[in-house]
């Protein structure tokens, strides 16, 4: 038996809708049918961060998402945390919460957070009941991607972390997607936007940025890429010509239809060289299962290096698998 609710494949947004985060919860979205009202639009904001302090690394993944469909509005944070010193963190006000004064364009506040500024000009994420405050500075594309579904983009900034009396410096990856005619909080549960979905957030030990995704699915929208990525060393650009490979799978004790990935090899392209990242898993944690596949978050670890040998960068970051 399976120790989540078993449903038909959801993508992470879906997921995010608060339908099958956590170790047992079984609520649905706000709606588990499609909708047809009009307008129907979707905004999220992803910020990926590493930093570390004396104790160690600290991991901190929160997606803050919005939509309308007709008049209404919706709204909710997603967020996983993991600290080197004492394992995962359950981080207080990831779900929904109203959106009452109907805000898209920005981050509207909840009861467990409040941002200053805008992501584009330098932002503040502040939680009096998770004793954090977070700046991100200003961030801009490294990759950007639009057709007449909506905008998808990639930016990478330094940031500061003030969490329970420590001041954790590094970096935050952070991704922007804009969507028309489409609203993940009234969408329906089906064809799932991603399958074999690996996404990669990672930060060099010299303070830099690389970011991957991969997926399988066939059919829909091509707004986010089926394999792209970016790097911040050098001159901050998308990377060219990527090689994606899962090297090592884990199985699931109580699954026969899907196996994690453990382990990759992405080859890629940028700055004029050749570079080969090997990554494994240090942690993970399952966020969902369904019958023919999961969702889990990972901290990864491993390294980048030129193809011809003349450099070698550490990374540690996030891995997003959604199988």
């Amino acid at each position: 038996m399976s120790p989540l609710l078993s449903t038909s494949l959801l993508s992470r947004r879906h997921l995010l809708a608060g339908g099958l985060i956590g170790a047992a919860c079984t609520q649905l979205p706000i709606s588990a049918l499609s909708n047809t009202r009009q307008p129907q639009l979707y905004y999220s904001d992803y910020f990926s961060f590493v930093g570390r302090d004396d104790q160690g690394y600290v991991y901190l993944a929160h997606d803050n998402n919005r939509g309308r469909t007709g008049d209404d509005h919706h709204a909710d944070h997603w967020i996983a945390m993991y600290d080197d010193a004492t394992g995962w963190v359950d981080v207080k006000g990831s779900a929904h919460y109203p959106n009452t004064d109907k805000v898209l364009d920005t981050i509207p506040d909840s009861q467990f957070f409040q941002f200053k500024g805008r992501s584009t000009a330098g932002i503040e994420l502040a939680s009096t009941q998770n004793a954090m405050r977070w700046t991100v500075g200003a961030l801009s594309p490294v990759l950007k991607r639009e057709n007449a579904d909506g905008i998808f983009w990639i930016g990478a900034a330094p940031s500061t972390l003030e969490w329970k009396g420590r001041i954790l410096q590094g970096r935050v990856l952070f991704e922007y997607l804009q969507r028309h005619n489409w609203n993940r909080f009234t969408a329906g549960f089906g064809g799932g936007a991603f399958q074999n979905f690996n996404g990669l957030y990672l930060m060099t030990a010299d303070g830099k940025d690389f970011y991957v995704h991969f997926h399988e699915r066939k059919g829909g929208s091509d707004l986010t890429g089926k394999l792209v990525g970016c790097a911040t060393w050098s001159m901050p650009a998308p990377v060219e010509n990527l090689d994606f490979q899962i090297t090592e799978t884990a199985a699931i004790p109580y699954r026969t239809t899907y196996r994690w990935p453990i382990a990759w090899r992405v080859g890629f392209e940028h700055g004029g060289r050749r570079w080969l990242l090997e990554l494994v898993t240090a942690e993970r944690r399952l966020q969902a299962d369904w019958s023919t596949g999961g969702f889990a978050m990972s901290v990864v670890s491993g390294a980048i290096s030129a193809v011809d040998g003349s450099a070698r960068m550490a990374v540690v970051g996030w891995g997003e698998l959604i199988i």
